[in-house]
């Protein structure tokens, strides 16, 4: 995906398997660059989960063991 991406011209910011704080800082930086452009595409490949209406994406460090727990331990 990253590669077609990158040839169709969109500066990719290509990550894999992060921690919670890594993945906090990675879509904080995707943020920071929308101000300049007219199109941008957040594209996740990995596991997620809807609860009370809110969607969350799962770190590989997330340890979620309860329900209590998504809203913290997920982004």
């Amino acid at each position: 995906m990253a590669s077609t991406l990158g040839q169709l011209g969109f500066e990719v910011i290509k990550e894999v398997n992060l921690d919670k704080q890594h993945m906090d800082d990675a879509v904080r930086k995707f943020g920071d660059r929308l101000s300049s452009t007219d199109v941008a595409l957040f594209y996740f490949a990995g596991h997620g989960m809807q609860l009370e209406g809110n969607n969350y994406l799962i770190p590989v460090d997330s340890g979620i063991a309860r329900e209590d727990e998504v809203p913290y331990r997920a982004f």
